[in-house]
């Protein structure tokens, strides 16, 4: 029982840290695309190209400034496919926490898709970002990663998961079985 105690704590503990970097998720997505909205449309605007582009140059930007808005929508789309994940993700570890164990056929499900997720989220945010960027004509040259390896072990780990949850309940059903028999037995009083 001390592991399940283990277990439990982590995760509750990975359930509140995936629902932080959600929210950080989110939050960084929604006031970068905010603020790539601003940029564009403050773009064409004579005074704010002269007052902005020193400042992209100081820090070696090599964007025009509308350039800069379109990479920064970008930026945010891809934070909002990694904040969609850890919602995914904190819904998992909300299930562990709820069930009590990891080895349920639900959770493996989860832990599935979850791992399904973590390779198509991010790739198809790339995706989109980049066809936006190459419309646009702009490099993105952002170092955006698939985690494939974690996907894919999310997935693998998934089956491990069914078959401790295939023994669990067997282990379940022989438990049970074995306390209907101790009480099956009873003294009856035939003198009564």
């Amino acid at each position: 029982m001390n592991s399940q105690k283990t277990v439990q704590k982590i995760a509750n503990i990975a359930y509140i840290v995936t629902k932080v970097l959600m929210v950080i998720c989110f939050v960084c997505a929604g006031i970068l695309a905010g603020s790539a909205v601003i940029t564009m449309a403050m773009s064409a605007s004579e005074m704010v190209v002269e007052v902005l582009t020193p400042t992209l140059n100081e820090l070696e930007i090599e964007y025009t400034i509308f350039q800069f808005g379109i990479v920064s929508i970008a930026e945010a789309l891809i934070l909002v496919a990694e904040g969609i994940v850890f919602m995914y993700a904190k819904r998992y570890f909300k299930g562990i926490v709820d069930d009590g164990t990891p080895f349920t056929h639900r959770g493996a499900n989860e832990l599935k898709y979850l791992g399904i997720r973590l390779l198509a989220w991010p790739f198809g945010a790339m995706l989109v970002s980049s066809i936006i960027c190459a419309i646009a004509g702009v490099d993105l040259g952002a170092d955006t990663s698939v985690d494939v390896g974690l996907g894919v072990s999310c997935i693998l780990l998934s089956f491990v998961f069914h078959h401790g949850a295939d023994l669990k309940e067997k282990a379940d059903r022989a438990e049970k079985t074995e306390k209907s028999n101790d009480d099956s037995f009873e003294i009856h009083n035939l003198f009564d």
